[in-house]
């Protein structure tokens, strides 16, 4: 498997009853939200304790369906709005890419006797400069879509304008030393 290739199922379930469930279960707070939650019910099935087996069932780019066994391995989530923004508010970080979901709501979770779970605000999250993610997301400073005809040729759109990027900022200061 490789970027672009389309995921149509994980250890048998298919992508279309994770997205059912997902749309059952979980209310959006905007189009971004649910692309999140879709996209976090099917991570979910593929990320979780490491080293256990998931099978992925996908279609390559010729059309060919063909399926693959996987180790699972951890993930990151809200976190990583949070320390984009932080950094991004902080004038540390250019952020490249699409508008994240605004899912980083601090929250604890009550499980009642018949299984049903109940989610609740305990804090509401912001950057250094108060800025609320939660419903609103990371805005890219160089806003991009990826391009999923590009990426089965292997070429990331948005990687590429974040080089493109560090190197027209390294143009207007030639004289500066190359990090390591």
């Amino acid at each position: 498997m490789r970027p672009g290739f389309l995921i149509q199922a994980i250890d048998g379930i298919p992508v279309e009853q994770i997205e059912r469930d997902v749309r059952r279960d979980r209310p959006p707070y905007n189009d971004r939200g649910r692309r999140a939650q879709i996209t976090k019910g099917i991570l979910s099935r593929i990320y979780g304790a490491p080293g256990i087996e998931v099978g992925i069932s996908f279609t390559d780019e010729r059309g060919a369906n063909g399926e693959k066994k996987m180790t699972r391995a951890k993930r990151s989530g809200a976190a990583s709005e949070l320390f984009a923004a932080s950094l991004q508010a902080a004038k540390r970080a250019v952020v490249v890419g699409r508008r994240s979901p605004g899912s980083v709501m601090e929250s604890d979770n009550k499980i009642f006797m018949n299984g049903a779970v109940l989610m609740y605000p305990v804090a509401q999250l912001s950057t250094p400069d108060h800025t609320v993610l939660e419903g609103y997301g990371v805005v890219p400073n160089i806003e991009i879509e990826l391009d999923r005809g590009k990426l089965l040729k292997g070429i990331d759109s948005q990687l590429d304008a974040a080089l493109q990027y560090l190197r027209d900022e390294r143009q207007k200061k030639p004289g500066l030393p190359m990090k390591k």
